[in-house]
């Protein structure tokens, strides 16, 4: 399957983060890896945006620095594990479905359009209840995706 992610895959490892949130993520990736699963990115979004962003402010703590150097591998050195779509690529959202996304979303239902599975992972509650009604997307919070698949609930 390929699942779409939004910032809370980075935002759970800077410095200063609940221990919980970490093992979240590391629970989150190693199901991807061991289940020939794919996270799905875009080029250039919020989502690579945010995460250089992040390698510059916070590249001075050893610990995020180790964690970010793992999640930078898998995101851009390892294509069987994740998928980058370039803004070429990206799959044109019906004007309907749209004026149901949040604008600052809208690019993740745009990437989840570009795969088959149509599925995004997230925390944001805002987004699952917004595209609740629609059925050609599957937005799933972490926290189902964990007890869904018997990761951690």
């Amino acid at each position: 399957m390929q699942f779409v992610v939004n910032e809370w895959l980075l935002d759970f490892l800077v410095p200063n983060t609940d221990k919980d949130k970490i093992r979240a993520v590391n629970k989150f990736i190693r199901f991807i890896s061991e289940n020939d699963d794919q996270i799905v990115i875009g080029r250039n979004n919020n989502f690579v945006s945010k995460f250089h962003h992040f390698m510059k402010q916070y590249g001075w703590d050893a610990d995020f620095k180790q964690r970010f150097k793992k999640l930078r591998h898998l995101l851009f050195y390892d294509s069987t594990r994740t998928l980058i779509i370039e803004k070429d690529d990206l799959a044109t959202v019906d004007a309907a479905i749209a004026s149901h996304t949040p604008d600052d979303d809208v690019y993740l239902v745009e990437l989840a359009f570009s795969t088959q599975d149509r599925k995004i992972v997230t925390t944001d509650t805002r987004l699952k209840s917004a595209l609740k009604n629609v059925p050609e997307i599957d937005v799933i919070l972490l926290s189902e995706f964990m007890c869904g698949n018997r990761i951690d609930c």
